[in-house]
């Protein structure tokens, strides 16, 4: 409680500038552009306004201490100053705190040096998938991006369907644990690219789960941020309504669906649709073999 209680006093009494002042700038010459760091799920547990703080976690909260740093890059690889860093996690046991005591969450602004550095602990397993950590940044320019750190090493990571795919490799962070207070850092890079992305990531997914030619049967994991009217349909290629997986109202949440090809659908090609509250969430391609 001693070793926690003098982490927690050094977050809140140093300031952000001389936190960071000595986080190198890892970019290489070699490169005039930097590669935008790929999105990732918003999740169904995005609080809007938590606390500006280094401090996510509380004197009381148990769990391995970690220090989570970066900086926040624009496509010419140069600091941004003034975007807002937004953080959210579980806690060590995996469990989301979604009160008014904003636990385990946080916001900075960077300043001229691009740079964020918040307090925390390591964060646990949520719903069988890798510890990760969320992240929401957003740039006065109206560019945002939301995205997920992973950590080298979980053995959850491959059979998951957010970290185990190729466009996150580069958010799947070594820690150091050198110290009794773990450290790892994660630059952000945001480009033109991060704009469209985060537009439909931010309220919902739509994912194929196993094979895609599929035979009889496909699984869709899906999910919306917000509650409200949903449907899941499938179509063929001329518009046609062929099958509804689900439609009705239902609250901010994930499920996984799976659709059974009705007796006499043909091979070919069809498509999924999610919609909620009249928006399309995400539109997939499916071929029945």
């Amino acid at each position: 409680m001693e070793k926690r209680r003098d982490f927690l006093a050094f977050a809140s009494i140093t300031s952000l500038g001389l936190f960071l002042k000595n986080i190198p700038k890892a970019i290489s010459k070699a490169i005039d552009a930097c590669v935008a760091t790929t999105r990732d799920v918003l999740g169904p547990f995005y609080i809007r306004n938590s606390p500006v703080r280094a401090a996510m976690a509380e004197e009381t909260e148990l769990g391995q201490a970690l220090w989570v740093s970066g900086v926040v890059y624009n496509s010419a690889c140069e600091p941004i100053s003034g975007a807002l860093v937004e953080l959210w996690q579980a806690s060590a046991v995996g469990v989301y705190d979604t009160s008014s005591n904003f636990k385990l969450r946080a916001q900075q602004t960077t300043g001229n040096d691009g740079a964020y550095r918040f307090t925390t602990v390591y964060p646990g397993s949520y719903d069988n998938r890798p510890s990760h950590i969320h992240y929401r940044v957003s740039v006065p320019s109206g560019t945002s991006l939301v995205t997920q750190l992973y950590f080298e090493g979980d053995p959850l990571i491959p059979t998951d369907p957010f970290a185990g795919v190729p466009s996150a490799k580069e958010r799947i962070k070594p820690l150091d644990k050198s110290g009794s207070i773990w450290k790892v850092n994660f630059d952000v890079y945001l480009g033109i690219i991060n704009a469209v992305q985060d537009a439909q990531e931010s309220i919902g997914y739509l994912k194929v789960m196993g094979n895609n030619p599929f035979e009889e049967a496909l699984e869709l994991s899906w999910s919306v941020y917000e509650s409200g009217h949903t449907e899941l349909l499938i179509y063929n290629t001329l518009g046609v309504l062929i099958d509804t997986l689900w439609s009705g109202h239902m609250q901010a949440d994930k499920k996984t669906t799976q659709w059974n090809a009705p007796m006499g659908t043909n091979a070919g090609t069809y498509f999924a649709k999610l919609i909620n509250n009249n928006r399309t969430i995400a539109q997939l391609k499916l071929i029945k073999k």
